[in-house]
């Protein structure tokens, strides 16, 4: 599609460039207009009517923002959903979330730099787009870049440094290619939902800890898939895939797997193994239901039972109160007291406002790791210090949509908190695991 025909002020963003260029070392007395000038027009595009290319050359400042192509199609009376016109990426964005969102119609080339990071929902909507497209090495976030996009069907290669592709094909109905996941993958929340024809073979990376729904309503899809032992949490994994019958085998024993399989009608229990920790037959039962999301319980399934590892023991806990004296728990109570008697311990020292410094160690075969709790006006930050990797993992006061679990409970990810409970969740993650939980979403920081 040609709009040269249509009304143009580009010509001049041209020309007030190049004059800008020319005289910005000579001009004087309009310095004022022509530093708003420049600002302003930075946020713009460039349009070449001859080669019909738009040139994207701003920065959006928002996740939600495709400004220029808006601009474009307002200055030249095209609908949103009716621009088609190839897309060359300025140097200087890095950030293309949204660009094309909503283009329906585009089906073009697409020029990408080595510098991009974030693709955050492209080419959302943009329902016949099917060229092919080289993904920089630059790139990192690329959730949801191609949702909807109903025509593509071409194969991409994604970045190594990719570390999250939620939702990246999801509702690409026409999308069947070989696709290899990156080592540092760790989240694939439905990367691959509605890709109804998508049936290629799929390696997951060691790295990957949450792949929800990740092939949810893949109709079309009968491949082996193995869950390593990082895998966290696969709810509705395979939901809706009613031609799957192929080996799926979970080998963490801690995996949450809800209704990992419903209406999987073409699947056999025989060709499911699951790894599972030993435990009772009904605690099993309840599993494979959860599994399935069905009361009944499917027979047949291949479960192998792994023993729990040893218990680990803290190794020294000292503890400082607001008198200054410094206390030590001799290691034969350690050797006997429960997490929950220790807990009950301190939290008598603290309801009394006697505690003013906690002070965990915990030796593994591997390193020592330090948990220490500082005390202040009723106030609780606590960090954990790990002398092998020299790492700080802490929470800290501010504010932030984010949120952490501690022992099945929600709270803000920054805080310096009055909660004694929050504090006895914490003690207790690091007194039976001797690490920072893979729950809770900790913030390392260089000593």
């Amino acid at each position: 599609m040609k709009v040269g025909d249509a009304l143009t002020n580009k010509n001049l963003y041209v020309e007030v460039i190049n004059r800008y260029e020319m005289d910005r070392n000579t001009r004087t007395g309009n310095e004022t207009f022509w530093e708003e000038t420049s600002m302003k027009l930075k946020e713009k595009y460039i349009y070449d009517e001859g080669s019909d290319k738009i040139t994207i050359c701003y920065e959006p400042n928002r996740k939600q923002d495709n400004t220029a192509i808006k601009d474009f199609c307002y200055d030249y009376g095209i609908r949103l959903e009716d621009f088609n016109i190839s897309v060359i990426i300025g140097e200087n964005v890095t950030n293309c979330s949204h660009l094309l969102t909503g283009c329906k119609n585009f089906n073009q080339p697409v020029m990408m730099h080595n510098r991009i990071i974030n693709t955050w929902e492209m080419f959302s909507g943009c329902e016949n787009f099917n060229q092919p497209i080289i993904l920089p090495d630059s790139i990192k976030i690329c959730e949801a870049m191609f949702r909807d996009c109903k025509s593509f069907n071409q194969k991409i290669t994604l970045p190594a440094k990719v570390v999250k592709t939620t939702g990246m094909f999801v509702g690409c109905e026409s999308f069947n290619q070989p696709i290899d996941l990156p080592e540092n993958l760790t989240i694939s929340i439905g990367m691959f939902k509605l890709c109804k024809k998508f049936n290629q073979k799929i390696t997951l990376p060691d790295n990957l800890e949450c792949c929800d729904g990740m092939f949810v309503g893949c109709s079309d899809f009968n491949q082996s898939v193995t869950l390593g032992k990082n895998i966290e949490r696969c709810w509705d994994m395979f939901r809706d895939c009613i031609s799957l019958n192929h080996p799926i085998e979970i080998f963490n024993v801690d995996c949450v797997c809800n209704n990992m399989f419903q209406k999987c009608s073409a699947l056999q229990p025989e060709m499911v193994t699951v790894h599972l920790r030993k435990t009772s037959n009904k605690n099993i039962e309840k599993r494979l239901q959860k599994m399935w999301g069905m009361e009944e319980v499917k027979s047949n399934v291949q479960v192998v039972l792994e023993a729990l590892p040893p218990k680990k023991k803290v190794s020294s806990i000292k503890y400082c109160l607001t008198a200054n004296k410094k206390y030590e728990i001799k290691k034969q109570e350690l050797q006997t007291a429960t997490v929950e008697e220790l807990n009950a311990k301190f939290v008598g020292f603290y309801n009394n406002q006697e505690l003013s410094s906690l002070e965990m160690t915990m030796e593994t075969e591997e390193c020592s790791k330090t948990l220490v709790v500082y005390f202040e006006n009723k106030k609780i930050c606590i960090s954990i210090i790990d002398e092998i990797s020299n790492k700080i993992y802490y929470y800290d006061s501010g504010e932030g949509d984010d949120s952490i679990e501690i022992a099945g409970n929600i709270y803000p990810r920054h805080m310096i908190t009055e909660n004694v409970d929050i504090l006895r969740d914490i003690m207790g993650d690091f007194m039976q695991k001797g690490r920072p939980s893979k729950r809770v979403q900790w913030i390392v920081e260089k000593i």
